[in-house]
């Protein structure tokens, strides 16, 4: 319908097809008609911002939660501490979602004169275009959905459809794991639980079979890497796999575009609470030109891998 009333306002009867065809291009270059490459980049930009600002509250709300569930350990009112800890479970998991979000927005911007130039779907960049269009529709970040538009626009409305048909091909396996809704382990909840209560000096100790797990397995020693409990959102266990998912993923994971030294982002692991302290991000290197910008990014994969190992 907005295509022919910007028609019917540029064109007046009587004119001829050529006006009618001026027309078309100036609504093509405006991107009213399709792919508008200015408007993509700059809300790739502005996802980046508004990821990071969603991570700082989720990481605010994590933090209130956990000590209202030391509060609930206190008591002894356990049930309710279990349901509280299962929020908290799947907020570490978005936090993580948003961080590997952000740093796919990053090399996209670091790359967007391969998008521009390019009409076809370069292998290096389609990882990151399919992590993109499949976390618009799971994640409320009203920017992302701007750019997964944009996206469908220039490639096609078809990889939409290939991607929710086999997400585990083209999408980054984590992306996948974090945003499928699932209900975490026992065995996850249990662990939350001992390090909140670990943290918040409540005695408190795990029922044997929530510790053990269905498969009998004993339960991990990585409680969240370098980092654990009490503080911020990236969470003590925001690495664990949800209820239901074998992980079939190495510890470094080879992106499918290889281009990033072959490593997958690593989960976002923010600093223990401190007193007032703010929760900890990772930092982002000074922009120095196209080649900078990607030799930061492939650098921060590489820091962050490292760290989570």
């Amino acid at each position: 319908i907005h295509h022919r009333i910007y028609l019917r306002t540029h064109t007046r009867s009587g004119t001829n097809s050529v006006a009618y065809l001026v027309a078309i291009g100036k609504g093509l270059k405006m991107g009213i008609f399709g792919y508008d490459k200015t408007k993509l980049k700059v809300n790739l930009k502005l996802v980046q911002n508004r990821l990071n600002l969603m991570k700082s509250k989720e990481a605010a709300l994590v933090k209130q939660k956990k000590r209202e569930i030391a509060d609930l350990l206190r008591g002894d009112r356990m049930e309710q501490a279990r349901i509280r800890v299962e929020h908290v479970i799947r907020q570490d998991w978005m936090i993580e979602a948003y961080d590997v979000l952000e740093l796919f927005a990053d090399l996209l911007v670091a790359r967007f004169g391969l998008i521009e130039h390019e009409k076809a779907l370069l292998p290096d960049l389609r990882e990151a275009v399919c992590t993109m269009i499949y976390a618009a529709k799971r994640v409320d970040v009203k920017e992302l959905k701007v750019c997964a538009k944009e996206f469908l626009s220039k490639y096609g409305s078809h990889l939409s459809n290939d991607i929710e048909k086999k997400p585990d091909q083209d999408v980054n396996a984590r992306i996948v794991q974090k945003l499928r809704y699932t209900t975490p382990e026992g065995t996850l909840v249990a662990q939350y639980l001992q390090q909140i209560a670990s943290d918040y000096d409540i005695p408190y100790e795990p029922e044997p079979e929530d510790l053990l797990g269905s498969l009998g397995a004993p339960p991990s020693n990585d409680f969240g890497g370098a980092h654990g409990g009490g503080g911020g959102g990236g969470g003590a266990m925001a690495g664990m796999p949800p209820s239901g998912y074998v992980d079939t993923m190495p510890a470094n994971m080879p992106m499918s575009g290889g281009s990033l030294g072959g490593l997958a982002p690593p989960p976002y692991s923010p600093p223990p609470e401190s007193g007032n302290s703010t929760p900890g991000f990772p930092s982002v290197p000074p922009s120095g030109g196209a080649n900078s910008d990607l030799d930061d990014i492939e650098a921060r994969f590489q820091a962050l891998n490292k760290g989570r190992n």
